[in-house]
């Protein structure tokens, strides 16, 4: 069968081949007891959309006919949204799985606390699916590397180092290529971080060589890690700097836009880079990357706001403020407000459509029929309003992803909250700004251009959160900031 062909050769590391099949296959019809399989082989095979095309019709809210998606279904439904970036979604659909009829679920709600970075939450997800004897050998096997990763992020060394070998042994033969390649490639990372170069260097070295058939993205984060090492080595000699450049290059060519922040990172640390990493702190949106930063840092003060360049030129000729921007049909808290703070939310990479609409749409299910009409149709509206303010900036939607461009040269400021630039301690900035020792709920309505009851469930937000205290004046209340909160922009 050639499903069975496509299992074969993804597990060999031959992602273009099994890629080439699946879409041949796609064009005729799918046997509704293959569809399943075909969707997971589709989503391994980095072919996202095509699996989620196939397994949506299940999952579609507007039917006319009952749905009742079976748990597997479910549950790799919920694996091809983490894959295009539905993560709130993902997360409903699997924490929703009934894990003791599907346990792969926890494979799943653990690599998605991993791409979040949240390597605490995934370790125990993870060590339970590992202890179960009757799950996918396979799945097993990727499982315990993932646990291996998560491990050395949470810098358990020497237990993270036992898996992984563990795992050498158990994927040498030619079925697990990729698993093998994996174990060697994050071996070589722990072996980095302890500071043994040449050690770290030879496991790269390996690693490329069993994906030496597949030359696919797999094999260029060999080539990447081995561009650090040397670099490392040789005390960020010219030619070790140039060939990182070059490499980050690459990463951008690869659209694998994590390569080139992380480049950026190991040349700003190797360099003292302060402005490179500031750069690179406020042009992330994950909060565990910050923390990198900070660390890298060490203690050097970051400023409230960054002035975000795009476009080319010397000297910027606008300054844009997000918050100077209220007004005609552009508002905090608004749909269109919530588009530019996610586009502004990082520097390296275009946006995918899909986490734009889990930004702006929140709460709302993703369907891959409507939901990209309807972030379309907020990206039109900011054009609208940028082209009214005569702001040089619009958005670029390609490969349904969305960046920020500028027509001339732009100044865009993004602040310092560590959360989004919609959120209550935001606003709160907002209103520090303006009101720096006392505020009334009339004066937050103002500033924030909320309406009563939403100043009113802003204040109880700030309240909750410990970020402002009330007291009774009279027949109203005034309300003053926590001294502790501000650090929230410092």
């Amino acid at each position: 069968m050639k499903l069975d062909l496509i299992e074969n050769l993804i597990r060999e590391a031959k992602g273009v081949e099994a890629r080439k099949l699946l879409t041949e296959l796609a064009k005729g019809k799918i046997a509704e007891n293959e569809r399943l399989r075909f969707a997971s082989l589709a989503r391994r095979a980095y072919l996202p959309d095509l699996a989620i095309k196939i397994l949506y019709p299940k999952f579609r809210l507007d039917s006319r006919i009952k749905q009742n998606p079976s748990v597997f279904e479910k549950t790799e439904y919920g694996a091809c949204l983490i894959r295009i970036g539905a993560y709130c979604e993902a997360k409903k659909i699997l924490e929703s799985v009934e894990t003791e009829k599907c346990k792969e679920a926890w494979f799943f709600l653990a690599g998605l606390e991993i791409r979040l970075w949240n390597y605490q939450a995934a370790i125990p997800l993870l060590k339970k699916y590992c202890a179960q004897p009757d799950v996918d050998p396979y799945l097993k096997k990727a499982a315990k590397i993932n646990l291996a990763i998560s491990l050395f992020y949470e810098k358990k060394y020497g237990l993270a180092k036992s898996l992984l070998s563990e795992s050498l042994e158990e994927t040498q033969d030619k079925a697990h290529s990729l698993l093998h390649a994996n174990a060697l490639r994050q071996l070589g990372v722990l072996e980095f971080n302890r500071a043994h170069w040449e050690e770290s260097k030879l496991y790269f070295l390996q690693a490329k060589e069993v994906l030496k058939d597949s030359m696919g993205l797999d094999s260029f984060l060999c080539d990447k890690w081995v561009g650090i090492v040397d670099y490392k080595i040789h005390a960020g000699s010219k030619g070790t700097r140039e060939r990182l450049k070059s490499l980050r290059k690459e990463g951008g060519e690869w659209k694998h836009w994590e390569s080139v922040r992380d480049i950026d990172f190991r040349l700003a640390v190797e360099e003292k880079d302060v402005s490179l990493l500031t750069h690179l702190y406020f042009g992330t949106f994950n909060e565990r990357f910050k923390e990198r930063v900070l660390e890298a840092l060490g203690g050097e003060h970051l400023p409230r706001e960054y002035k975000w360049k795009l476009g080319k030129g010397k000297d910027p000729v606008v300054v844009v403020d997000p918050f100077e921007m209220q007004g005609d049909g552009f508002k905090t808290g608004q749909a269109t407000f919530r588009l530019l703070d996610a586009l502004a939310s990082d520097f390296y990479r275009p946006i995918p459509i899909v986490e734009l609409f889990e930004r702006v749409f929140i709460g709302s299910s993703y369907s891959p029929i409507t939901s990209a009409a309807r972030v379309n149709q907020v990206v039109l509206r900011l054009r609208k309003i940028f082209k009214k303010k005569r702001i040089p900036l619009t958005i670029q939607i390609k490969d349904a992803e969305a960046r920020l461009v500028a027509e001339k040269p732009v100044h865009l400021i993004v602040r310092n909250y560590g959360k989004t630039l919609d959120s209550v301690a935001a606003r709160l900035e907002l209103i520090r700004e303006k009101c720096p020792e006392v505020f009334t709920s009339r004066d937050a309505a103002k500033i924030l251009e909320l309406s009563p009851r939403g100043t009113r469930v802003w204040l109880q937000a700030a309240l909750n959160e410990n970020l402002i205290e009330r007291q009774r004046i009279g027949r109203d209340f005034q309300y003053s900031i926590i001294q502790s909160a501000i650090k929230l922009a410092a």
